[in-house]
Parts: structure tokens; C-alpha cells; sequence
């Protein structure tokens, strides 16, 4: 527990560094980029992400799954070199095939963005994230804190800069300004992974090593593309309905809600490693009763972080343009969302045990869809973007509840998921409809004394002893 508390911790500031950033450079950039502007940003974001499927295969998730498996170290280079390979012939196919028919077939799915310039400089920003992404899961997998601090914040630190510059002293489209602005600075750090990757890689084709790989990561593609789906019909549904204006202001919502995601995205890349080390050492006793005690904790923290975050946010809004000002009542529900991401990774992670039940995660995903779809739609002429995000939230707890069901007829799993979600939720209504201060930690305190009770059963003295780094 200790070491993943100090992985999480670590990955959390880096993280959390970055996300700090981004909530000082985002007031400045409300008073350059108009939220048309920053509706188109996001929207080429989902084109990004999809990209980043298709490109690689989702082969850095071969790089979490299997790396640490590997006894050999002449196996371990031949296996990165397998993966960077495949993913450089890949990206080079797609930049191929989409530069030949992408002009057509966007114009025929999706007419409100040219192919040229927008799309394309999409394909190419993922060409080289692609690399940067291969060695940052190589980071972390090795759990090497320092290299991944270094690279990972001057890669953010360096996005972050050409992003500024080109915004701020040129006098052109701010969107694209933007998106050069990313494309430039993965374009720079790509060779340098590449640099830092020559000498822990062969540059090799192993058969053996490609079939491991694809079992694995074609059965998480359909997953990660639904998901993608989830994430994103929201503002496609918005666009349509509303307007590209309240797509930036809805996004501007969503990327600070966010900040919960990257500290729970933290704790999972700790927890991973160490839960897939448990889960083999101790599947033939079916003895879990190392991993329950450590989720236990992960959700706790996860409780701590929501009430820090709905406390804190509102104060951003003092010095954000007040054209994006409507975003401050969307933030709380993504807080809320990206909190159950907590709930989310204890069971897809237990379903990552075989790939079979990683293609049932699918039919969750798209359940969750469909209920994003239904809400979202019936809420939007009341509430607008609000109901949208209302029904993203639905969505996904549809999603979970179905995992949840999974893990139990499946797997020998009990995790306290009830618990779980009653203790995220309560946290939640207490910090977002109360409005005395006083009352709001009162309240909080004793949901979270009761949480140790029921689950933890510690003493704070005792907690705070464990929980020592």
C-alpha cells in the first residue's frame, strides 16, 4: 500500500503540476480564443483520440499489460522494439490512406470542419504523440518517477509554450494556432523519446511477441473506441443542436472538472502493476484480501480529492472571461464523473483479467451510450448544456453498475462497490448544495469518519501510520 501511495503521490503532482498550469494559462487564453474558437479545439480533440486508436492499436496498453511479465532483458527490447515498430508502419499507413481519402469521407461525415487544415494537422499532432505516448507508458511500467517527472513536464511545459506563443503574438485563426502550437511540440519530443528509447530497444519484428500483443490489445480497441463514443457525443449532440459557442463553454467545464480524472488516472497507473503482481500471486488461493484493503484506501483518497475540488473550483471563475462564465455549473458534475472513475478502474481493472471479459466491457460501454443519448437529449431543452452533462453522468453510472454485475458473476472479486458509490455521492451533495461553509466541512467530516468505520476501520492515528510515505 505504501508503495502505491508514493506512486500515486508522485504521479498526482506531476500530473497535478501540469493541471495547476492549465488553471493559470486558461484564464488567459478565455480573453484570446472565443469559445466557437475552443469548440473547434475540442472537437478536433475527439478526432485525436480516435486517431490514437487506429494509429497504434492501443499497443501502449501492451506495455502496462506485459512488459513487467518479461524475465529476459534481450526479451524486454525485442518486445519495445516489436511494439515501436508496428507503430511506426502503422502511422505511417494511416497518414497514407487518410491524407488520400480523408478530404472525401469527412466531408461526407462531418461537414463542419475542413479535412485541410484542421483534420490533418490532427493526424499528424497524433503521428508523433504516438511515440511520446509509447515511452511515457515505458515510464511508468519501470516506475521510473524521475525520468517520467523530467520528460513528462517539459513535454507539458513545451506544449504549453508554443501554445502560448502562437496565440498571444500571431494574428491568425486561434484554433489553429492552437492545434500548431501541440504539433510542434510533439514533434520535438518525439525525438527525444526516440533518443532516450535507442538503447532499451531492437529493432525487431518478433512473431511471437506480435501475437501476444494483439490478443491483447485488439480485444480493448472496440472498448477504447466506445469509449471515445461515450466521451464525446456530448458535444457532437451540442454542436448540432445548439451551437459550436456552447461546445467551448461546455469543454472550458469539462477540462477543469478534469482535474479529477488526471489524479484518479494517477492512482490507477500505481494501482495497476501492483494489482495484476497481487492478483497472480494469489489467483490459485483466490485470496484478494490485499488488493480489497488497498482499494479500500484508494477510495477514500478519492472522497478527499472531490471535496478539495468542489471547495476550490469556484474561485477560477474570478478571473476567467466572462463569455464562458456559464461554465462554472457544469464543472461540479464533472468533478462528480471523473471521481467515479475511481469506481470504474477497480472493476474494468479486475475484468482485464482475460481477454474475454475485456469484449464484454464493450456492451457497458455502449449501454452507457445509449442512456448518455436518451437523458441527454431530453434534458437539453431544459437545461441546455447542463442536461448534457447530466446525461454523461447517467451514462457512465450505467456503465459502472454494469461492470459491477460482471465482476460479480464472473470473477471472484467482492469489492464494496454500494459503499462506493454512496460514499462519493454523499460527499458530493453535501460540498455542492450546502452552502455554509461551517456546515459543508461538518458534514463531510462525518461521512468520512463513518467511511473508516464501515470499511476501513482505523483509527486516524492508525490511518495516518499506514498511510506514511
Amino acid at each position: 500500500m505504501k508503495k502505491i501511495l508514493k506512486l500515486a503521490f508522485s504521479y498526482s503532482a506531476i500530473e497535478g503540476f501540469q493541471k495547476g498550469l492549465f488553471f493559470f494559462i486558461t484564464p488567459l487564453l478565455t480573453y484570446y480564443i472565443t469559445p466557437e474558437e475552443y469548440g473547434n479545439i475540442s472537437i478536433i480533440f475527439i478526432f485525436i483520440a480516435f486517431f490514437q486508436i487506429i494509429f497504434a492499436f492501443s499497443l501502449e496498453s501492451t506495455i502496462m499489460r506485459y512488459y513487467v511479465r518479461l524475465k529476459n532483458e534481450k526479451l524486454k527490447k525485442d518486445f519495445l522494439g516489436t511494439v515501436i515498430l508496428i507503430s511506426i508502419f502503422s502511422i505511417v499507413f494511416w497518414i497514407t490512406v487518410l491524407s488520400i481519402v480523408g478530404p472525401f469521407f469527412f466531408k461526407i461525415i462531418f461537414s463542419n470542419l475542413s479535412f485541410y487544415p484542421y483534420i490533418f494537422i490532427a493526424i499528424l499532432i497524433v503521428s508523433f504523440k504516438m511515440i511520446n505516448i509509447l515511452y511515457i507508458s515505458f515510464l511508468k511500467v519501470v516506475q521510473n518517477i524521475k525520468e517520467f517527472a523530467i520528460f513528462y513536464n517539459f513535454y507539458f511545459l513545451s506544449q504549453t509554450s508554443f501554445v502560448l506563443y502562437f496565440v498571444i503574438f500571431f494574428n491568425f485563426k486561434k484554433d489553429l494556432l492552437y492545434l500548431n502550437g501541440m504539433l510542434y511540440s510533439n514533434i520535438l519530443f518525439a525525438v527525444i523519446a526516440l533518443y532516450k528509447l535507442n538503447k532499451k530497444i531492437n529493432l525487431t519484428i518478433n512473431k511471437k511477441i506480435i501475437k501476444l500483443i494483439f490478443n491483447y490489445s485488439i480485444s480493448i480497441i472496440p472498448l477504447r473506441v466506445v469509449n471515445i463514443i461515450n466521451s464525446s457525443i456530448d458535444r457532437f449532440l451540442l454542436l448540432n443542436i445548439i451551437g459550436g459557442g456552447v461546445v467551448g463553454v461546455y469543454y472550458l467545464g469539462l477540462q477543469i472538472g478534469s482535474i479529477a480524472q488526471i489524479i484518479m488516472l494517477a492512482i490507477n497507473s500505481a494501482y495497476v502493476p501492483i494489482f495484476f503482481k497481487l492478483y497472480e500471486k494469489n489467483k490459485n488461493r483466490l485470496e484478494f484480501k490485499e488488493i480489497y484493503s488497498i482499494i479500500n484506501k484508494l477510495v477514500f483518497i478519492a472522497g478527499i480529492v472531490e471535496v478539495l475540488l468542489l471547495f476550490f473550483y469556484p474561485l477560477l471563475f474570478n478571473i476567467i472571461n466572462s463569455s464562458y462564465i456559464e461554465a462554472k455549473n457544469i464543472v461540479p458534475i464533472f468533478i462528480l464523473y471523473y471521481i467515479f472513475g475511481i469506481v470504474y478502474f477497480i472493476n474494468t481493472n479486475a475484468l482485464s483479467i482475460s481477454a474475454l471479459l475485456n469484449r464484454k466491457k464493450v456492451f457497458g460501454i455502449i449501454y452507457g451510450i445509449v442512456v448518455n443519448i436518451i437523458f441527454s437529449l431530453l434534458l437539453i431543452k431544459y437545461l441546455g448544456a447542463i442536461g448534457v452533462a447530466i446525461g454523461s453522468l447517467l451514462g457512465l453510472l450505467v456503465s459502472i453498475l454494469y461492470f459491477i454485475f460482471l465482476v460479480k458473476k464472473y470473477t471472484d472479486f467482492r469489492f464494496n462497490n454500494a459503499i462506493y458509490i454512496l460514499y462519493i455521492l454523499i460527499l458530493f451533495f453535501i460540498n455542492n448544495f450546502i452552502d455554509s461553509i461551517i456546515l459543508k466541512l461538518l458534514f463531510s467530516s462525518m461521512i468520512i469518519i463513518t467511511y473508516f468505520k464501515l470499511i476501513l476501520n482505523l483509527k486516524f492515528k492508525s490511518l495516518l501510520l499506514k498511510m506514511k510515505i
